[in-house]
């Protein structure tokens, strides 16, 4: 019997075997396509936990750096103070007891022979007349001869040497020592002179956080304080004097070219008129009435520190002026 060719005998199934075959393909290729999508997919998502994690690492360190660094700060901040308070504490005592260092000694047998020392103060201008040195200020001067007084006010942490360097930034930052010193020392206008003396004096410091410095002046923008402590000490080289406070205001540190008042340019007058005209300006700032009023010919001590509470910033100031009373 003659046999037929299978594949002739049934085309359609074999039709239909190769498109199964050919859909199953496409299916596995769909499905294999389908897990490198979703391999990708999970790589993908790896390396982002991957930095995420870095990232937190990261924020975690700079954290702990700026922890640290904020540590170290308040801790070096501290030694500062509590070196500075120290500092002050000997200066005061120096200025009260005048057997306090060899200098002292030396200077008390000069002046037991007639053989005191004679400077001219603050400003070395020549032809300054020659003024005899208190005695308590000698041991001071013989250990830094920069020094031009001494400023103490009752009911505040102010009672510091007054310093005065050749230009107004160099006690912004060092000691009574010469030491670096964030807190600075309370400094004298290189404008200004304790002999012969300027009509009015203005004395600078920083407004410490801590209080140190002029961080406790604010205090006068209360009145009832004023009327608790209306005076102050600043005893210079040469004599000794109590101010009563006159005016209390804010001001701003201007640009050179603006035309108005400039407190901090006022170191004396003229004339009457002139005098009367700064007083004026003054009075117009005050944040309240003292009652206390200058005339020409009396002498003054104006003391000045930032004050950023105010419209004027980083160049906001609050002063205090005193007239000497005695």
């Amino acid at each position: 019997m003659e046999r037929r060719n299978s594949s002739r005998r049934y085309p359609v199934h074999r039709g239909l075997r190769d498109r199964e075959d050919e859909e199953d393909r496409l299916e596995r290729e769909r499905a294999e396509e389908e897990r490198k999508k979703q391999a990708e997919i999970e790589r993908l998502a790896q390396e982002e936990l991957k930095k995420l994690k870095l990232r937190r690492t990261i924020l975690l360190g700079a954290c702990a750096l700026v922890a640290s660094a904020c540590f170290i700060y308040l801790i070096t901040y501290s030694i500062a103070g509590k070196k500075n308070e120290e500092t002050a504490d000997l200066l005061s005592e120096g200025l009260s007891n005048t057997n306090a260092s060899s200098g002292m000694s030396a200077y008390l047998q000069k002046e037991q022979s007639g053989d005191v020392p004679e400077v001219s103060g603050g400003d070395p201008a020549a032809g300054a007349a020659s003024k005899t040195m208190l005695s308590e200020f000698t041991n001071l001067y013989a250990q830094n001869r920069s020094i031009v007084g001494w400023l103490k006010i009752d009911g505040t942490g102010i009672d510091y040497p007054v310093m005065q360097g050749q230009d107004d930034s160099y006690y912004l930052n060092h000691d009574f020592y010469g030491k670096s010193d964030r807190n600075g020392c309370l400094f004298l206008d290189t404008a200004c002179s304790i002999n012969p003396r300027s009509q009015n004096l203005i004395i600078y410091g920083h407004h410490m956080s801590s209080g140190k410095m002029f961080g406790s002046l604010e205090k006068y923008k209360d009145a009832s304080f004023c009327e608790q402590h209306p005076t102050f000490r600043f005893d210079s080289l040469y004599d000794k004097g109590l101010y009563q406070v006159m005016f209390v205001f804010n001001a701003t540190v201007l640009a050179k070219e603006d035309v108005a008042f400039k407190y901090y340019q006022f170191t004396g007058a003229n004339s009457a008129a002139e005098f009367d005209s700064n007083m004026t300006e003054m009075q117009k700032m005050e944040l309240y009435d003292t009652g206390v009023r200058a005339v020409f010919g009396d002498e003054l001590v104006t003391l000045s520190t930032c004050d950023r509470s105010t419209a004027g910033g980083a160049y906001g100031r609050f002063v205090v002026v005193g007239k000497r009373i005695q």
